[in-house]
């Protein structure tokens, strides 16, 4: 929920509407005009919006919440910090005992490669592995190094990403993602790649450019 205020008046603007099952979620467009800290119901206008795949229309996504974050200029003073700091708690420096301070971007490039790990290689306590992401294992092996040292800076790290994915295939990048043990029907399968087929014959790429 939006709001966009000005002292006269305040319009707030929704974004879902909630189907009768909590993850049946019906995406809507909703603006109520609040004059005078009334609500005028007769300007409220309600617009249902199809779901679109995020391939045939691509979205843009924000990083937020730098809560944790310092800027570091070039030539300023040493960047080493002291540990521990940020919600991974299996960060390598941080787990020694009396660990002495250390570099963060080391620190991030692991938190990032775990992050990876944990939620599309191998699974952790609340997420499944997925089957498809192995062609990464090799870079977030390198990204989760136990020394900082032999970790790759992250625009090394971005830099390799994209040449994996340039080695890709196309059928590669759009291929289902299916959870480790996961059981699915034959009929989602021929459902998934009728979609990628009619994609493609319309020129559609399997990655999005916004």
């Amino acid at each position: 929920m939006t709001e966009i205020v000005s002292p006269a008046w305040v319009v707030v603007v929704g974004h879902y509407l909630r189907g009768p099952r909590a993850n049946n979620r019906v995406p809507y467009y909703i603006v109520t005009i609040r004059v005078g800290g009334m609500l005028r119901t007769p300007y409220t206008y309600l617009r249902f919006s199809p779901p679109l795949s995020r391939t045939r229309k691509p979205v843009k996504y924000y990083l937020i919440d730098f809560d944790l974050s310092k800027e570091y200029p070039p030539g300023g003073p040493s960047r080493l910090e002291e540990p521990p700091w940020g919600g991974d708690k299996t960060v390598p420096e941080h787990l020694i005992p009396d660990a002495p301070p250390c570099d963060p971007f080391p620190v991030d490039v692991y938190c990032l490669g775990n992050c990876i790990r944990e939620n599309f290689l191998d699974g952790d306590e609340f997420h499944k592995g997925r089957k498809g992401f192995e062609f990464m294992r090799e870079l977030v092996d390198d990204m989760t190094n136990p020394d900082p040292l032999k970790r790759p800076q992250m625009s090394q790290a971005a830099s390799r990403l994209n040449s994996i994915i340039d080695g890709l295939s196309d059928w590669q990048l759009r291929s289902p993602i299916v959870e480790v043990g996961q059981r699915t029907k034959v009929t989602t399968f021929v459902k998934h790649w009728t979609k990628q087929l009619v994609r493609k014959a319309r020129g559609i790429p399997a990655i999005p450019k916004v």
